[in-house]
């Protein structure tokens, strides 16, 4: 510490200085130098402080793993690590979370203990942490939808939401969305549709005309494409974004960052016609790597600095709206970018889902149920933005390959015939379980020679490894022999699972057998009639009309 006598140091007006720091050798030679910031207080009441909320994104590559186990890299761990002990270390600080959902889960049910503690850690003080809803992984909206990709959507929303509320023990902030840098016309639609009213965006993904403009000390409208709608937004500066990676030395990078807020507190000050209330939100950029000692020098430097004063970001949202030089609030629009879809083979996707599905349907205990719960959270971590196309198709073969498992494990009833000898009879049929879970199957018969009294299909249970004997009710319809088709489909019927034909013979008569066998049998009867009275009239004939033989005429003697 080198002290400065008074009056070596003249500061004449408020501000924030800039101070070059040089240390050199007994010759003058230059070792190494650094910049820092002084602030020149004005007296007290003069500036009003800066409202500054802090937004950050908890979040790394997905921890469930494709083969079902949970782990995280060093890198991803060490950031998670320097996140929580930070927000831990400054609980006066309000920090605005926004903790992939996945993440918490995958750190709760991790067999290591340190993994554990960070999602033990993660909610405490709840008075001071704002946390934000989050899809289950961090996904490009606006590209899910481009690729027709709604129903998936929905649901990495709806698990999220259950995720953090059964984990952090409270809902999340719904209202209020941290959007990234790729955020396009179709996206903010979509997150008008649920439910958000208040956005903090990136600078970089707006439509600003003046890129000299001032930045906006409070919350703006930000118009959306094709509706009458608007959107409080606080929009994130450029400038004070990039700082979090302005200079190799975090603690001089994080010294910048103040600097500049306490120039704009100063700024702010100096307008005539500015906000009784300032107030902005900062947050890093999405591909920012968190460093220990940044985080540490701006959160102190955050409490301490006498023109700056941290704000939860959802009072942030109730302050005077930001004016232009018109005195109208200020409006903004964002930039024409179009989706893109996310990297991938979207027909493996679809029988991936099918398959899982299928399954589902098929589950007939609480274990069978569970897996396909399991099978679902499997598939969820594959659309994160943080894959490549191969490692998504890993998380699919793994999953389907675990579905294939028990769907394939019914045998459908083998080919074979049997006889029927009366107009009414029963077919048995017996399908077989080779999966270990017991399984809900639904079985469809079809021929156009039988009727069947109770449906043409049944749903049958089919414990595990075991076989199931069905006796279906039939109507035979005619004689002779003829086939019936026997599908097998999963129990929500969307997928056939096998077909085998039987095939049947029947001795029985049908109704026009019967009716044209008795016409002829009638025909017989009146032939057999007739002919018999035929003959009996020739035999009385010839008795009158000649002698008949061994009988005379007397002769006496």
């Amino acid at each position: 510490t080198i002290p400065i006598e008074p009056g070596q140091v003249r500061l004449s007006r408020p501000g924030v200085y800039p101070v070059v720091y040089e240390l050199r050798t007994a010759q003058g030679e230059v070792l190494d130098r650094m910049i820092a910031h002084i602030v020149r207080l004005a007296d007290p009441g003069v500036v009003e402080p800066l409202g500054v909320g802090v937004a950050l994104r908890v979040d790394a590559p997905p921890g469930h793993r494709p083969d079902g186990t949970i782990g995280f890299s060093a890198s991803a761990r060490e950031r998670l690590t320097i996140l929580v002990d930070a927000i831990e270390r400054h609980p006066e600080v309000p920090v605005a979370l926004e903790i992939v959902p996945e993440i918490l889960a995958a750190l709760s049910l991790s067999p290591d203990p340190t993994a554990r503690d960070l999602a033990r850690r993660l909610p405490d003080r709840p008075d001071q942490r704002i946390v934000l809803a989050s899809p289950y992984v961090r996904v490009d909206p606006s590209g899910m939808q481009a690729a027709g990709l709604d129903e998936v959507l929905l649901d990495l929303e709806q698990r999220g939401g259950q995720v953090l509320e059964t984990l952090l023990d409270r809902q999340p902030r719904s209202r209020t969305w941290l959007a990234g840098d790729r955020i396009s016309a179709t996206g903010l639609r979509y997150q008008l549709s649920r439910g958000v009213r208040e956005a903090i965006v990136p600078e970089r993904a707006l439509l600003i005309a003046d890129p000299n403009a001032p930045t906006a000390l409070g919350p703006v409208e930000l118009l959306v494409p094709s509706s009458e709608a608007r959107v409080d937004t606080l929009v994130v500066d450029a400038r004070l974004s990039e700082a979090f990676d302005l200079d190799d030395d975090p603690v001089l990078a994080a010294e910048h960052l103040l600097a500049e807020l306490a120039l704009l507190a100063f700024d702010a000050a100096d307008d005539e016609d500015g906000l009784d209330d300032p107030g902005l939100v900062i947050t890093p950029p999405e591909d920012w790597t968190p460093n220990p000692a940044f985080l540490g020098r701006l959160l102190v430097g955050l409490q301490t600095t006498p023109v700056i004063e941290t704000a939860p970001v959802d009072e942030l949202f109730d302050l005077d709206p930001a004016l232009d030089d018109d005195g109208r609030p200020v409006t903004r629009q964002l930039l024409g970018r179009v989706a893109d879809a996310p990297d991938a083979d979207l027909e493996l996707w679809q029988l991936t889902d099918d398959r899982v599905s299928a399954f589902d349907s098929m589950a007939a205990d609480a274990t069978g149920v569970v897996l396909a719960g399991e099978l679902q959270d499997r598939l969820r971590p594959s659309w994160s933005v943080e894959l490549r196309r191969e490692d998504r198709e890993r998380y699919w073969a793994a999953t389907r390959s675990i579905a294939d498992e028990h769907i394939t494990a019914i045998v459908p009833p083998p080919e074979r015939s049997f006889t029927l000898t009366s107009r009414e009879d029963e077919i048995p049929l017996r399908l077989r379980n080779d999966s270990t879970l017991p399984l809900r199957v639904v079985v469809r018969l079809e021929s156009d020679k039988l009727e069947f009294p109770e449906g043409p299909e049944r749903t049958l249970v089919i414990p595990a490894g075991e076989v199931a004997d069905q006796a279906i009710a039939v109507k035979v319809l005619t004689s002779g022999a003829f086939p019936v088709t026997v599908e097998v489909d999963t129990a929500d019927g969307e997928m056939p699972l096998a077909v085998s034909r039987i095939t049947i013979r029947s001795t029985v008569l049908s109704g026009l057998g019967i009716l044209l066998t008795a016409g002829a049998v009638g025909l017989l009867g009146v032939w057999w009639l007739v002919d018999h009275r035929r003959r009996r009239r020739r035999s009385n004939d010839g008795m009158v009309d000649g002698p008949v033989a061994g009988v005379g005429v007397g002769v006496t003697s």
